[in-house]
């Protein structure tokens, strides 16, 4: 393999990391926005954890439709028409403060947002190598975390108490639209180009770790964004400095552990980082209140949990051909928006004598994916094969 398909060549990929960056600094704020409204309006943990279930329902929905309309419609109509339906369900969110009335649309909001991070991952994976798969989705990563870490600082100029936030974050969704229009487009993968016997089975068959380590870190991510600012309020923290902390982990680990994926067995790698997660995860749950060793725990915390769906799809589209990544991506989300749309309610659970509770849910989640890395050391075929 030559030093040129090694190499990366970020400005190929400069379209969907702007997508994705304005799409994140639109939505993630929203997340967070959402915990901090209903607690301070004296909402139960269960049903604000109820309504971030409802958005990773939708999630699941945009993940398994995503592949249909990409055959169909192509990357860059498939990302406006979604882009549109999102901002959409922002605005009819703002007519009206009712946790109820919430439901639906924040299920219309995660469709939407689970079909066009699917777009933006096949368009970034589909056009690189098993060499580079890792670095690029680690670059992609980064892109996603430091719009969610600034996206936090956001919150900070925004007045929780009235619906200026949806206008504010709503308005930047708006401009994801603008490099589709102006810069280069992506092309369109024409429906003779996809396999169509691709299903949910053939990839628990062919990358069963992946899959079952997917499920997981929906459950696992979906907690932190859900229950970080929840529990930086209880323990009087400035909400928004804690989730940035946490995501801003996130960031700063992806290239290393990705570099280190493209290195060695993916897999030994997914492994380690799951034992890694489990124990500052239980250091929070245990630990007694304490400032500084928070904000560097919920670091580690996210640096290292925010890594491990990552390292799920690169593992994943090792064993599949480049026509079957958008149906691979497309399932592999669908199993993590499962695992999103469970997580709040598991982890309200978890905290119903206390906040911290969510670290020990992380910590059992942790476990269970070190525990299924030794179950599934060898995936059983591979689909390019089948």
């Amino acid at each position: 393999m030559s030093f040129m398909e090694k190499k990366l060549n970020i400005k190929a990929f400069l379209v969907p990391l702007i997508c994705v960056a304005l799409i994140v600094i639109s939505n993630s704020p929203i997340l967070t926005y959402i915990s901090i409204k209903l607690k301070a309006d004296g909402i139960p943990k269960s049903i604000i954890g109820l309504n971030h279930s409802f958005f990773y329902g939708g999630f699941v929905i945009g993940s398994f439709i995503a592949e249909k309309f990409i055959k169909k419609l192509g990357f860059s109509k498939t990302f406006t028409i979604f882009t549109l339906g999102y901002l959409f369900s922002i605005i009819v969110q703002s007519l009206y403060i009712n946790v109820y009335f919430w439901f639906p649309v924040r299920l219309v909001s995660g469709l939407c947002i689970g079909l066009l991070y699917i777009v933006i991952e096949s368009w970034l994976v589909i056009d690189s190598t098993s060499l580079t798969r890792g670095r690029i989705l680690s670059v992609y990563m980064l892109v996603f975390y430091a719009s969610q870490s600034f996206s936090q600082v956001l919150i900070k100029f925004v007045n929780i108490h009235n619906l200026s936030p949806f206008y504010l974050f709503g308005s930047i969704g708006v401009l994801a639209l603008v490099p589709i229009i102006v810069l280069k487009k992506p092309k369109k993968m024409m429906s003779e180009e996809l396999e169509h016997n691709f299903k949910l089975k053939n990839l628990i068959i062919s990358a069963p770790f992946a899959s079952i380590s997917a499920f997981i870190a929906g459950l696992i991510l979906s907690s932190i964004y859900s229950f970080t600012p929840i529990y930086a309020s209880d323990n009087h923290l400035i909400p928004h400095y804690l989730t940035a902390a946490t995501i801003a982990g996130g960031f700063v680990f992806q290239w290393p552990i990705g570099l280190l994926s493209d290195k060695i067995n993916r897999k030994r790698v997914l492994r380690i980082t799951a034992l890694l997660l489990l124990f500052p995860s239980l250091i929070m749950f245990l630990l007694p209140y304490n400032k500084i060793f928070i904000y560097s725990l919920s670091f580690l915390i996210g640096g290292l949990g925010f890594t491990i769906y990552p390292l799920c799809i690169t593992n994943a589209c090792d064993k599949v051909s480049p026509q079957n990544i958008p149906f691979a991506l497309g399932t592999l989300a669908f199993l993590y928006g499962i695992g999103a749309m469970l997580g709040p309610t598991i982890s309200a659970i978890f905290m119903k004598h206390s906040s911290s509770g969510m670290y020990l849910f992380l910590a059992f989640c942790a476990f269970f994916i070190f525990l299924f890395g030794f179950v599934f050391k060898k995936d059983k075929c591979n689909f390019n094969q089948n």
